[in-house]
């Protein structure tokens, strides 16, 4: 049983290649790591559905559309950030 679930990642804007990059993004902006551009990226959003026993299931989508991050928090791989899952 997916009672509502929601799963995010909080994803940061700032990639630097390399050290030296790191090293002169300090110098040059030393504060930005507090105040960091984030977003958060849902891919599973308030999903619900009911399971029984010898039902079989078939999830389909497209690349990145969550199908894998569902099974993993229905394994108990991930925990939602959001909603209960009952197995």
């Amino acid at each position: 049983s997916v009672k509502n679930v929601s799963i995010y990642f909080d994803i940061e804007h700032y990639h630097h290649k390399g050290i030296r990059d790191v090293f002169i993004s300090a110098v040059t902006h030393p504060f930005d790591y507090l105040i960091k551009p984030r977003e958060l990226f849902y891919v599973i959003n308030d999903v619900s559905l009911d399971i029984t026993r010898g039902m079989r299931l078939g999830i389909m989508g497209t690349n990145g559309s969550g199908k894998s991050t569902l099974c993993r928090s229905m394994a108990g791989m991930m925990l939602p950030q959001f909603g209960t899952i009952e197995t």
